[in-house]
């Protein structure tokens, strides 16, 4: 487990990002996630940086069962790029005085068949896709399906450069 790439980030007992670990900062250039960075993070209230109601209330609710019991809590996600997928595990950990950390270790990466980037709308925009904020699937017509199936909706790629996505929580990881 020690060549796996590790992140880190701390919430003050208010769910404020308190300090971000070592190689925070690179991570977030080298994925085009400036706003992401130290400097933009640290003091700034967690749920500025989740997209969708659905989202915050699932990292709420993880956040919450590990101070209520005082224990860790470990969900497997996904953060992907334009170029990969990147399969994560988050570990959130309480510490001191209320203070949580919350861990991402990469398990494993696998490219993407092109580049796919997407584009947040708000739930007032007419036309979006849904997409789950901690596997990456999407709703097409009642499935949700993996990135990966989008290739072959040549459709929704044709008509543009970044799908328009929501962020909500799949029944499965709901669950």
């Amino acid at each position: 487990m020690s060549n796996q790439k590790k992140i880190s980030y701390w919430l003050d007992h208010n769910n404020c990002v308190a300090g971000v670990s070592y190689g925070w900062d690179d991570f977030a250039y080298a994925n085009k996630g400036e706003a992401a960075a130290s400097g933009n993070m640290i003091g700034r209230p967690l749920r500025e940086f989740i997209s969708g109601e659905a989202t915050w209330y699932w990292m709420l609710s993880n956040l919450e069962l590990s101070r209520l019991r005082n224990q860790q809590i470990e969900r497997l996600c996904r953060c992907d790029s334009p170029l990969e997928k990147r399969f994560l595990q988050m570990r959130i950990m309480p510490e001191s005085s209320g203070i949580i950390r919350v861990t991402h270790t990469v398990l494993k990466t696998e490219p993407l068949p092109a580049p796919l980037e997407f584009q947040t709308m708000l739930f007032s925009h007419k036309s979006y896709l849904r997409r789950c904020s901690n596997c990456l699937r999407l709703l097409i017509g009642e499935k949700w399906v993996e990135v990966d199936d989008v290739y072959d909706t040549t459709d929704l790629l044709e008509a543009q450069h970044a799908l328009p996505v929501i962020y909500d929580i799949c029944q499965q990881c709901a669950t």
